[in-house]
């Protein structure tokens, strides 16, 4: 049965205003004058690189968990900060939209009173299995390629390429989505869990039917 779910209002975050305000400006910056010299610079390309395999790979992205573990400061807080003002610096109207997307739902999410659970609950078996396959290819990959030309731009250039980040964030995306909707129905979720693995379920045990079946009036 639905229920009601109490939605909390709270003032639109700097993150969403700033990724809409920027696309629009740097959209119309763009046609009148394009890009500007700091955007198109090489090394804010190797910054904004070298934040997306971080990001990208579950095990780097771990160990930079690690890192902000003891600190006030969460990991996603500071690499979603990071990846927000290299897209505004870099003029990537595309990274903009999909950092916007991001904190909007996660904003609309926090109004419903969303648990904050490990985004790996998001990601289904096949995508992780996925995840773990690209990140042994683009290990591989890059370290035979390093070996054999000493170039470590290639070797960049290939943990770019087999980035499992595209996938795991499109996918982490639409789950959240999906329960936000599910909320604003009225219908909730078991505590700690989440739609992707409810849908992954393979058995249910039920230990009494009561709580499938309701009694109606007349029928015996």
């Amino acid at each position: 049965m639905p229920v009601e779910h109490e939605q909390r209002r709270e003032e639109v975050p700097l993150a969403v205003t700033a990724s809409i305000v920027g696309i629009g400006a740097l959209g119309i910056k763009q046609l009148v004058r394009g890009k500007s010299a700091l955007a198109t610079s090489s090394g804010l390309f190797y910054t904004a690189g070298i934040l997306s395999v971080i990001t990208g790979y579950p095990v780097l992205k771990r160990g930079s968990e690690t890192l902000f573990k003891e600190g006030r400061l969460s990991a996603d807080l500071v690499l979603g900060t990071a990846a927000l003002g290299l897209a505004l610096v870099r003029e990537n109207l595309l990274a903009l939209a999909a950092v916007g997307m991001i904190q909007y739902l996660q904003w609309k999410r926090k109004q419903y009173q969303e648990e904050n659970l490990d985004p790996s609950l998001y990601l289904s078996t096949k995508t992780k299995a996925y995840a773990k396959r690209a990140t042994a290819l683009g290990f591989g990959l890059a370290g035979a390629a390093f070996a054999i030309t000493r170039n470590p731009l290639l070797s960049f250039g290939v943990l770019l390429s087999a980035n499992p980040r595209p996938c795991l964030a499109a996918e982490e995306y639409a789950w959240k989505n999906a329960e936000l909707e599910l909320r604003k129905k009225g219908y909730s979720l078991p505590a700690n869990s989440t739609l992707c693995s409810l849908v992954e379920v393979d058995h249910v045990v039920i230990e009494d039917t009561a709580f499938v079946y309701t009694k109606e009036e007349g029928v015996q």
